[in-house]
């Protein structure tokens, strides 16, 4: 076995373990997005009924100016 040889498996190795970072990554952000959806939704539900007062909206706007920057971030290192 050659040096390049060795050099050729750390590479891939090394490729191999930035994939499985990036997709976890993504799945950590796409379960944080789910969290925040379940959030809208329910203080959506309380807005209908009536029973949301003005922090609440203040910290459901929140979440939406946070999610959009979040999304931003995730948009631009990959191109998208």
């Amino acid at each position: 076995m050659s040096l390049k040889d060795d050099d050729g498996r750390a590479e891939m190795r090394a490729r191999l373990q930035a994939e499985l970072i990036d997709s976890l990554d993504e799945e950590l952000e796409m379960e944080l997005d789910d969290e925040r959806i379940d959030a809208l939704i329910a203080v959506a539900s309380e807005i209908a009924q009536g029973t949301a007062g003005k922090p609440t909206v203040c910290v459901l706007a929140d979440m939406v100016t946070d999610a959009c920057a979040a999304q931003r971030a995730l948009i631009t290192p990959h191109g998208g």
